[in-house]
């Protein structure tokens, strides 16, 4: 996005652009086949960059949206793009490798640089250097005119996040480098050789991650909300910025001006946080326009009395003040003349914030404006806040005077509230019981909400609330009891969500309605003696109204959940069995997933193995226990839980659950069928390799007993509980068994066999020349990020003829299936030079012309181990900027 226009991909292909300020499209619709899965504009606003689900990155003209060209390089979902500052440069990333292109071109002006799970891509800021992010392997700086690599953080810089999460973010002087994950952001110091690190933890602990800059500040996106960060301080700037939606994308304006936040629902929030952060965040020379922060289809609520976006109602009504100051600050900011609604309930706010002087100012300016009930209201509890009750009194008459008809008795029932609250309370009690029988005895729909909307079972008792404020519980009872048979006639209950707004009694849902419920009935029950507690007709009416608070705690938890409010179900649930259900352990398995949900993996255990303590015989119990000990990665005994599940199942006496064990397949199923494909690759791979880690000659046994010990083959065999997915399991099975094969030129008394046995490791072996080679060659294969290394040297028992005959006729096979080869020279000093390939010991080796058609990809080093020329790519057999290499060789150069 730019100043004035954001656009934004959809997953059916469809690219639009829109005016921030109206919101209307600009221009024709672009167009791809796949799903959009990442977006860039170029700094210059020339071209716009997508890259989509079919490999595809594509150029389009910003002005006339034209297709340019498409770069088909991808072999798999473009996760990133971006474009350098000079606007000459694209970057991708596809989960596997990077790719830069020329973007006038679309020439390769690097070879793929392998990243396995790079899911983000950022140019620094001056173009010179650019990162990639891994899901599980860390970031890696490289400069973009070579495309070496300058720094690998390892495991530390993963993102953990998926391909829509945006993990990476520079500051203007691009001395340091952010990386987003779960809950928190850290920042690498790439200014020096050390890249000392530092984080922090983001205001979400559980939700997805992503972070955008304008380089002088960090906007991170986590669940339905948006924290700044400061690029130097690295401390939380301004307040948290609410969205109406779970955020799916978001985009930050160069200037940082305005924050776009998209959703999977198509839909599109501008924010202005120019009110949010001083002048000294934002970038000059891309001049603000006054867009208030509200989607670009909105949708106006419908409160009596009061007019607020839905974006405010929603902060508002969360309990989020100051993020609700905030927006209507900007809504008021970027009108030309300010409403009085949205003065009216600025005013309410900063009285809730207890800023009276403020609220006041706000409450005479929005009845300059108009007078109207919500102004009046605002500035008599303004006044009461300020302690004058005389003055909140009078004024709050006058908003009798300026409201329509229908209004009159919830101003009533206003006024009765705002007399309780200025210390009043008997008289406030029967202003709201006469109010009550009027509404009894009037057969007028228009005045039955204030009895029946007042104590439907959705929302709370205004006079029980009152008497249980005073402390008079017993007086609640009988409310309560007539209550309970009523059903609400409008389940949303807009007068009372305005009386919660203006007067912050949060009993507009049914949390609230259910918890008090259940502290009167404590408080009544501790007051009680025990010959009444005793009487059969107390106890029966206490167990039916527990049972009623628990089903109406349970349903508002489970309405949190689907609302992804995990915090506020676990409230709920809690409530509920502090209440001791006779049956809780449909709670409990409610309340363990919500904590699975936060991440609070511990507790879902606790709550999950109180649910089959509470209930052996149901299987939910046992599924929850799993899920939990399966997001704490404790994989063996989440294994066992979901073992004891498919045994509850089996052994139900109910034929429906019985039934249920066809949704799932067995552990030792998935076991099976990873069997069948590890014997599969390790039958073409060599027969002994060497363990990189322990240094320890492994053969194929070895190789799967270390393997089903790693927690990648236990997290695969524990995340398969419905069907096989035979895919993954080759990639795990892949990427676990990936080997390394060694090429050089044999110089006298290599390790073999016997010296490897013998020593129990190559990292034991005496320190010399030869032994050092090898032992570099391992340390080169653990950092390219394999598990395994084969040497023609140790790698062989060349004292069993057998096993000798077979390697020579497999070795062709066994380099062609390696994940690269790697070629020490040496006799090359460094630095290298062309012509220096040519005049090596290697290229007089008989074994060379095979070694070198064979692998798919090659990297040769010189005697130092660093790359020949200086080459840092992943594969120097590719054709291009390593053409000297493979065209100095003499099998090229042979006389025809």
């Amino acid at each position: 996005m730019d100043e004035s226009q954001v656009v934004g991909g959809y997953g059916n292909g469809d690219i639009h652009q829109w005016k921030i300020e109206d919101g209307k499209q600009q221009g024709l619709t672009m167009q791809v086949n796949g799903s959009i899965s990442c977006i860039a504009i170029s700094q210059d606003r020339r071209w716009i960059i997508s890259g989509d689900s079919g490999g595809k990155v594509t150029v389009w003209n910003a002005a006339n949206h034209e297709k340019v060209r498409e770069i088909i390089e991808d072999e798999h979902y473009v996760c990133a793009v971006d474009i350098s500052s000079d606007c000459s440069k694209i970057a991708s990333v596809d989960y596997y490798s990077a790719r830069i292109f020329s973007i006038d071109s679309d020439d390769r002006l690097l070879p793929p640089l392998t990243h396995y799970g790079a899911t983000g891509v950022r140019f620094s800021p001056d173009g010179s250097r650019f990162t990639t992010a891994s899901y599980d392997q860390g970031l890696r700086l490289y400069s973009a005119q070579s495309g070496h690599i300058l720094f690998d953080s390892g495991p530390q810089g993963s993102t953990n996040t998926s391909s829509f999460a945006t993990p990476l973010a520079w500051p203007l002087d691009g001395q340091q480098l952010f990386v987003a994950s779960i809950s928190r952001i850290t920042s690498f110091d790439v200014s020096e050789d050390s890249y000392s690190s530092a984080e922090w933890a983001i205001h979400e602990h559980r939700a997805e991650t992503s972070i955008v800059s304008n380089s002088r500040f960090i906007a991170c996106s986590a669940g339905s909300s948006v924290s700044l960060w400061g690029c130097m301080s690295h401390t939380q700037i301004g307040c948290i910025i609410p969205n109406t939606t779970m955020i799916s994308c978001f985009a930050l304006s160069p200037s940082g001006q305005y924050l776009a936040c998209g959703s999977n629902e198509r839909a599109v929030t501008i924010h202005n946080i120019t009110h949010v952060l001083s002048p000294e965040y934002f970038v000059r020379g891309s001049p603000a326009l006054p867009v208030p922060p509200v989607p670009l289809q909105p949708h106006p609520s419908q409160l009596p009395l009061v007019q607020v976006s839905d974006e405010a109602l929603k902060s508002w009504t969360q309990g989020d003040l100051a993020s609700t100051e905030m927006l209507l600050s900007a809504e008021i900011t970027g009108t030309s003349s300010a409403s009085h609604y949205l003065l009216a309930n600025r005013a309410l706010i900063r009285v809730h914030l207890e800023h009276w002087a403020l609220a006041i100012e706000d409450a005479e300016r929005s009845l300059k404006i108009q007078p109207s009930p919500i102004g009046h209201i605002a500035m008599a509890v303004a006044l009461l806040g300020q302690g004058d009750r005389e003055g909140a009194l009078c004024t709050f008459d006058l908003a009798f005077h300026d409201c329509e008809v229908h209004e009159h008795r919830f101003l009533l029932l206003l006024k009765s509230i705002l007399v309780f609250e200025s210390g009043n309370q008997e008289e406030a009690i029967t202003r709201v019981g006469y109010l009550v029988l009027r509404a009894n005895n009037d057969s007028d729909d228009s005045t039955s909400y204030l009895y029946t909307q007042a104590r439907a079972s959705r929302d709370s008792d205004v006079l029980g609330i009152m008497y249980m404020r005073k402390g008079n519980y017993g007086s609640v009872i009988p409310l309560i009891e007539r209550a309970k048979n009523l059903a609400p006639k409008d389940k949303q209950c807009p007068p009372l969500k305005t009386i919660s707004l203006i007067f912050g009694w949060s009993f507009n849902a049914l949390a609230i309605v259910a918890q008090k419920a259940v502290e009167i009935l404590l408080n009544v029950v501790r007051t009680l003696d025990e010959e009444i507690q005793a009487s059969e007709e107390i106890a029966d009416w206490i167990e039916d109204f527990k049972a009623k608070c628990t089903a109406t705690l349970e349903s508002v938890g489970d309405e949190a959940v689907r609302s992804e409010r995990h915090n506020d179900a676990i409230i709920q649930y809690s409530t509920a069995l502090s209440l001791s259900p006779p049956s809780p352990a449909g709670l409990f398995i409610k309340r363990s997933e919500a904590r699975a949900a936060q991440g609070l993996w511990e507790d879902a255990l606790q709550d999950a193995n109180e649910a089959v303590r509470a209930n052996p015989s149901y299987h939910w119990g046992y599924e929850a226990k799993y899920g939990a000990l399966h997001g704490a990665k404790r994989y063996d005994e989440a294994i066992d839980a979901f073992k004891s599940m498919l045994d509850v199942i089996e052994q139900s006496d109910n034929r429906e659950i019985r039934e249920l064990r066809n949704n799932y397949i067995s552990p030792s199923e998935t076991v099976v069928a990873i069997d069948v494909i590890v014997r599969e690759n390790l039958r073409s791979y060599p027969l002994v390799v060497i363990n990189v880690t322990t240094g320890c000659l492994c053969d194929s046994s070895e190789r799967v007993r270390i393997f089903k010990a790693d927690p990648s083959f236990k997290e695969l065999v524990s995340s398969m509980t419905s069907q096989l997915d035979n895919e993954r399991i080759l990639r795990v099975v892949g990427r676990f068994y990936a080997y390394t094969t060694f090429s050089h030129a044999w110089q006298g008394n290599e390790p073999l066999f016997q010296d490897v046995n013998a020593a129990q490791s190559v990292w034991n072996l005496p320190d010399t020349p030869l032994n050092e080679k090898l032992r570099n060659f391992c340390k080169k294969t653990r950092r390219l990020g394999y598990n395994w290394a084969w040497s023609d040297t140790c790698c062989i028992d060349k004292t069993a003829s057998s096993i000798l005959n077979q390697s020579l006729t497999s070795m062709y096979k066994w380099y062609a299936d390696s994940a690269v080869t790697l070629v020490f020279l040496s006799g090359v000093a460094h630095p290298s030079e062309p012509g220096d390939l040519t005049r090596s010991l290697w290229m007089t080796r008989a074994w060379t012309l095979q070694e070198l058609l064979a692998p798919k990809a090659i990297i040769f080093y010189d005697s130092t181990w660093e790359p020949y020329l200086g080459d840092t790519g992943t594969n120097h057999k590719e054709l291009g900027k390593s053409n000297e290499i493979i065209m100095s060789t003499p099998f090229q150069r042979a006389p025809t």
